[in-house]
Parts: structure tokens; sequence; C-alpha cells
């Protein structure tokens, strides 16, 4: 059963006309947003159609982005010509690490340039996938450096070109000088169980890289 309530994340991801200003101001009552992220894509993945922009939102109750009409009353959506596509993807949270232990909720920021990785994943056996990221995973991807926190997802619902959207979502925040791609990373990647999760899902994963222009705690 998919989560209905709870702390989460929404993911408001578009592919904007020439011109268009997008607003991250959404009317969603009660959602008590904490946090807003500016995001804009790094990792080449446009060029298939995929977002260019978007935002996400640090939300205390995912449960009022799940109400008939919210997605439809997003002025992205509503007003013809700002964008070529809109997505929602709202998710549950499931954990969060940090270096330092601060929430985000405590009025920590991501600084501008830092980097959001998020991987989405379909595993064929979600009980193996979560006992691999918390017991090996999470660990290691802690001493890749630039490193600053990690937050694990659970899907809730997707909107627009989406249905298809992985059950799962982890999202990693590294400075923005930082050791992806370098050895501990790799190392993080490479175990004999990272292999065997990767090799045992419905659909391979999928990994998006994202550039923090702008986080504002609200």
């Amino acid at each position: 059963m998919l989560p209905t309530k709870g702390a989460g994340i929404v993911l408001r991801l578009f592919n904007p006309t020439h011109g268009a200003k997008i607003d991250p101001e959404i009317d969603v009552p009660g959602s008590d947003i904490t946090h807003v992220t500016t995001l804009a894509s790094t990792d080449g993945k446009v060029q298939t159609g995929a977002p260019s922009a978007g935002f996400a939102y640090h939300v205390k109750h995912i449960s009022k982005f799940l109400i008939e009409g919210a997605y439809e009353r997003d002025p992205a959506h509503a007003e013809t010509g700002l964008t070529q596509s809109l997505d929602w993807f709202v998710y549950k949270k499931i954990s969060q690490l940090s270096w330092d232990g601060h929430e985000l909720s405590e009025g920590g920021v991501a600084q501008p340039g830092s980097v959001m990785v998020c991987v989405a994943i379909t595993p064929k056996d979600t009980e193996d996938y979560s006992k691999w990221y918390d017991e090996e995973h999470q660990g290691m991807i802690t001493k890749v450096p630039g490193w600053i926190k990690s937050e694990r997802y659970e899907l809730a619902k997707a909107y627009g070109s989406q249905v298809g959207a992985a059950p799962f979502l982890a999202v990693h925040f590294y400075d923005e000088k930082n050791g992806l791609g370098g050895p501990e990373w790799r190392a993080s990647v490479e175990t004999i169980w990272s292999k065997k999760i990767r090799e045992n899902v419905v659909v391979p994963h999928y990994r998006r890289v994202w550039k923090v222009v702008e986080q504002k705690a609200v």
C-alpha cells in the first residue's frame, strides 16, 4: 500500500518553454513546506527529454499534495505556454542521515552550487534493498569527500508523464567540490552487494544530478 501521510519531499520538475519563468511558490494549504530548493540539471539527460529544471519541497505533510486537484492547480500546469512538461513526484521520508546530525527542519540549508543526486530504483526484493542501503551503502556514501546528507524516500504518488515512477528514491547532497566519481564513491557502488541490487531490479535504476541554484528555509 502506498503511503498517504507523513513528512517527505515533493519534486516539481519541468522543461520550461523558452523565456518562461516558473514561480517556486505553489498553493498547497496545510502542507507545511520547510525548505524550497531550486534545481538545474547538470547530467545531460535533458537531451533525452528529461526535465531540465525544477524545485524540491521538503514538507511536513505529503497528504496535502495527494488531494484531488492539487496538481491541476499548479500555475505551471494551469497556465498554458509556461512548460513543455510538468511532473510531480510525492515521496514519504523513510530515513535521513547528515554529517552533523542536523535535520533540514532545524534551519540548515544547502549552499548555491551544491550538488543533489537523486537515484530512483524499483527493486525486485524490497527487503534486501532496504537492508543493503541501511547496512552497507549509506555508511560508504558518507565517506565520499564533500558529502553533506542523504535521505531515502518511498513513492506516494506521481503526476504528469511519470506514471511509472520508481517506488524508492535516494537523495544525496554534496558540496560543490566533492568526490563524486572518485575512489570512495566507486567503492560504494562496486561492492558485490551493490552490484546484486542493481541487477535485481524490475527496470534499471534512474540517476539524476542537479545543481542547487538556491535553497531557502520557509
